[in-house]
């Protein structure tokens, strides 16, 4: 709030706004130690980062976001969206020539929320690809087998494990959602090289 005031004072109306969305990514971050959040502050959240971004790379980016209406008070799972944003700017825009483009979308379809990060950056071959999902599902495998050594709550070794792989990225997304509702649920990736990826989350 000071840098932010200090800024505003001294007519650094860019650094204001950064500063600004920063500390919203903090303060829906921590969320009060709370793990499920409403879906309009998960959203909330990720703005704040994609702003942040677009900062920094001006008009390389681009990004929509689409919800559905009366899906904003639903719950669910905290830091979601911004980790696979995050793999959007740096695995795809961030590497192809001119604009790049995100979309964010959530739906609801029958009895569960789909939300769906599109993005037109590099993409993935399928070799690539199956590795990722290779990853992911080992991940998971290791998580339900070390809750299960250390007599521990699997959501809480899937926050502990993923620090160490790599902090909250698709790994993490995925295996916090499946251990908190099940195997139908947790995210799949589509993605085409040269044309973008597509991760939905169910």
């Amino acid at each position: 709030d000071t840098i932010h005031w200090l800024a505003r004072k001294n007519g650094a109306v860019e650094v204001s706004e950064m500063v600004d969305s920063l500390s919203k990514l903090f303060r829906i971050g921590l969320s009060k130690g709370q793990e499920i959040i409403p879906l309009i502050d998960e959203i909330e959240h990720m703005i704040s980062y994609l702003k942040i971004q677009k900062t920094r790379y001006k008009d390389k980016l681009f990004f929509e976001i689409d919800v559905s209406p009366g899906l904003q008070n639903l719950f669910l799972l905290k830091l979601i969206l911004q980790p696979i944003v995050e793999n959007a700017i740096y695995h795809g825009i961030k590497e192809r020539r001119g604009q790049g483009n995100i979309l964010v979308k959530a739906t609801l379809e029958k009895d569960y929320v789909k939300l769906q990060i599109s993005d037109d950056g590099q993409g993935m071959d399928e070799e690539t690809l199956q590795h990722l999902m290779k990853r992911i599902h080992n991940t998971l495998n290791e998580i339900q087998e070390q809750s299960t050594l250390d007599d521990q709550e699997p959501v809480q070794v899937a926050l502990k494990v993923n620090r160490i792989i790599g902090g909250y990225g698709v790994m993490n997304v995925h295996s916090r959602i499946v251990l908190s509702f099940g195997e139908p649920y947790g995210l799949t990736i589509e993605s085409e090289k040269g044309k973008g990826t597509v991760v939905t989350i169910i």
